[in-house]
């Protein structure tokens, strides 16, 4: 009876921990494992906070297809070093 509970605790704290990925794993278990639960409209809720996740982190870490090139690190903090 508590089970269910557990995998939307589990998945709000990895979306607040922005591992979407794995929050995404998780849903898909709860899903599998609790197909008629009263608790899906609450599951729902949390997909769209994963999914909101998954579209924004791959902007923010260029993981999208259409990025070409490696990430640049560390060029600002260089650029202020050389400066000084």
């Amino acid at each position: 009876q508590y089970a269910p509970l557990a995998y939307l605790g589990k998945m709000d704290v990895l979306v607040t921990r922005k591992k979407y990925e794995e929050a995404r794993t998780t849903l898909q278990q709860f899903y599998d494992r609790f197909p008629n639960s009263v608790l899906k409209s609450r599951a729902e809720k949390l997909k769209e906070q994963i999914d909101k996740g998954l579209q924004g982190s791959n902007k923010v870490t260029g993981t999208s297809d259409n990025v070409v090139g490696p990430p640049i690190t560390g060029s600002l903090i260089l650029e202020q070093r050389i400066s000084r």
